[in-house]
């Protein structure tokens, strides 16, 4: 799968980080990023399972880190 390009990006996903933690990017607590965490935590859940939902959540940080490279590479905040 192709990385997204910086134009092709939803602008505004992440909330800025307190002025404590400047390097600090939060994600946004979406209704997804609440279940795969509720999955993730669920002493439950199966070992394969577990895998196949911290994967999704990997893969939400790195579209994250990849878009506010992005915005530092183009000269954005």
């Amino acid at each position: 799968m192709a990385a997204p390009s910086c134009d092709t990006v939803a602008a505004g996903l992440s909330h800025p980080a307190p002025s404590k933690y400047q390097n600090v990017i939060i994600l946004p607590q979406t209704n997804q990023l609440i279940a795969l965490l509720t999955i993730v935590r669920d002493r439950k859940t199966s070992r394969a399972d577990f895998i196949f939902y911290a994967n999704r959540i990997i893969r939400l940080l790195v579209e994250e880190g990849q878009y506010s490279a992005c915005l530092h590479f183009v000269g954005g905040s």
